[in-house]
């Protein structure tokens, strides 16, 4: 389970939305801005029962997964490589004009 922490005014990792859900059942982290903030979202985290603390473990790692998955990294390498194609088609006509 995370607690999202805005970082010198910046939203961590620019996920935080994904990373803590509104609906209950998936939930999988806290999101805080203050030290008030965050103090209440680790009392929250850790007075969380067992059912609650298991469904949010599963949540998160549902989202990891997803995240982190093959599919998802060929996508993104796809994706690369497809800038860099282009980036070297535009230098080779740069250089042929």
């Amino acid at each position: 389970m995370d607690i999202v922490v805005p970082h010198n005014g910046q939203r961590t990792g620019g996920s935080h939305q994904r990373v803590v859900k509104q609906s209950p059942r998936l939930t999988a982290g806290f999101h805080a801005k203050t030290p008030e903030e965050f103090a209440e979202a680790l009392h929250q985290a850790l007075s969380q029962s067992r059912d609650q603390s298991t469904r949010m473990r599963k949540a998160a790692r549902a989202l990891a997964v997803e995240k982190f998955s093959e599919k998802r990294f060929d996508e993104g390498w796809e994706k690369g490589w497809q800038v860099l194609e282009a980036k070297s088609a535009a230098r080779r006509r740069l250089r042929q004009a």
